[in-house]
């Protein structure tokens, strides 16, 4: 790459994919990827870095860090976050209902409507990816 490259610029890497500039050093870029959903270091001579559209380096954004892009992203997952993704119920299960049958005979069994059974599966689904969003950014912390 012959031209200097400015923040905000978008790149293509052979491996990581598709990334934006987020800030310059003198011998290397750091680029955001979202494949890596972070950050990564590359040298200003990689010659398999292809430039998608160019800022050049003395027209980018003087007031975007690494830690204003951070905080976007966070305030994004947040919202996204909290949001509830309604799929509907196959037709065959609707107005049903789960038994679930102890072992112990002296127990008596339990009955759940299954739209209840359902919605508590997707629940823990969903709060199973905000544990790994948020251990993931914690991850890229160190």
């Amino acid at each position: 790459m012959s031209t200097q490259l400015g923040i905000g610029s978008r790149v293509e890497h052979g491996h990581f994919g598709k990334g934006v500039i987020v800030d310059t050093a003198s011998e290397f870029y750091i680029i955001w990827f979202k494949s890596q959903q972070g950050t990564k270091s590359i040298s200003r001579d990689y010659a398999d870095l292809k430039t998608i559209e160019e800022v050049p380096a003395g027209e980018s954004s003087a007031g975007i860090t690494i830690a204003d892009i951070e905080q976007a992203l966070g305030n994004i997952l947040d919202q996204r976050l909290h949001e509830m993704q309604m799929v509907p119920i196959g037709p065959k299960w609707k107005r049903g209902n789960l038994i679930l049958k102890p072992g112990d005979p002296a127990m008596q069994p339990k009955e759940v409507p299954i739209e209840t059974f359902f919605h508590k599966i997707v629940m823990v689904r969903d709060r199973l990816r905000v544990m790994e969003q948020k251990n993931q950014c914690t991850q890229g912390d160190d």
